[in-house]
């Protein structure tokens, strides 16, 4: 089915070394389920040379001279999005899609909008999906799985997805979500621009450009009727990286972000400490309207020693 988006979408995807057998699954799933336009484009972008396949699917293949951050990679594909007026969509290469995922995405043209994944609601199949000759009940969708989890349970996945799609729908709203799969329309491009480079290798900018687009007057929702499976951090601390590069990287982008907005939007927006909120000062009446876009602007900027993690 083709999807009902009023501007053409820009897909962007990004393949590393470290999560190269990721890609190909992602592709596939991808291509399987979504039907693109004639004006959509898909953008692979090859970020260490490690992608060898671009024929075998109609997308666009960009290669970088030497890698790059998400943030960078990202801002390729706002750059081509905003040239050519369209929304945009960056998905991670470890994900699997399925069947419908694009259109809850494509009915809320005003917010930036993620679907759901493992990480956020798990499935036990023996309880989730009838019995039937073609369901293995071996199978389970968890927090953290790797490839193998998944390959020769493909038809036990899209049965998970097809009873959750029965039940699921609407939006809910959320301050911030990690942008393993996000479509960001383009006036919010237009508006809020491009990715922060400087958070540096995979961390924090996502959680940034959510509270600039929050800042703005835009809204962030999860449709919870487009379900996909996230095997998550397989470019960064599932995909090879040391535990000493894991947490020099994070303390590197949380400390950037403690600069650019302040200790306490730092335990709000990354810590998830909703008690944060009460420290802000008693908003006023002109801004009672939005209290919580006026309590979060008020939270900016508070200091601290540089974190130690």
């Amino acid at each position: 089915m083709l999807h009902n988006n009023k501007r053409p979408i820009f897909f962007g995807m990004v393949t590393t070394s470290r999560s190269h057998a990721y890609t190909q699954p992602a592709l596939e799933s991808f291509f399987r389920w979504t039907k693109l336009s004639d004006q959509d484009r898909f953008f692979l972008i090859d970020n260490d040379a490690d992608y060898l396949r671009a024929d075998s699917f109609p997308l666009d293949l960009i290669v970088n001279q030497s890698p790059l951050g998400f943030a960078a990679n990202a801002n390729q594909i706002i750059s081509n999005a905003l040239e050519h007026k369209a929304d945009l969509i960056f998905l991670n290469n470890d994900l699997i899609f399925s069947k419908n995922w694009l259109l809850p995405l494509c009915n809320q043209p005003h917010s930036i909008i993620s679907p759901l994944c493992n990480r956020e609601v798990q499935y036990s199949i023996a309880t989730t999906v009838p019995k039937t000759s073609t369901v293995s009940y071996t199978f389970n969708l968890n927090m953290i799985m790797q490839l193998n989890d998944y390959i020769g349970n493909e038809a036990n996945f899209d049965a998970i997805v097809e009873s959750h799609q029965k039940k699921a729908s609407g939006y809910y709203p959320i301050l911030n979500v990690p942008f393993f799969c996000i479509k960001i329309p383009l006036e919010i491009l237009e508006s809020v621009g491009k990715f922060d480079e400087q958070y540096g290798n995979g961390g924090g900018e996502d959680y940034d450009y959510g509270l600039r687009a929050y800042l703005a007057g835009y809204d962030i929702q999860i449709a919870l009727a487009s379900y996909l499976l996230h095997f998550q951090g397989r470019s960064t601390w599932a995909g090879g990286e040391t535990q000493e590069e894991q947490l020099k990287r994070e303390e590197q982008f949380f400390q950037k972000f403690i600069d650019k907005w302040g200790m306490d939007l730092f335990e709000l927006i990354l810590r998830e400490k909703v008690e944060i909120l009460e420290k802000a000062p008693p908003i006023s009446e002109e801004t009672r309207t939005d209290s919580l876009r006026a309590v979060i602007e008020a939270l900016k900027g508070s200091k601290t020693p540089t974190i130690k993690i």
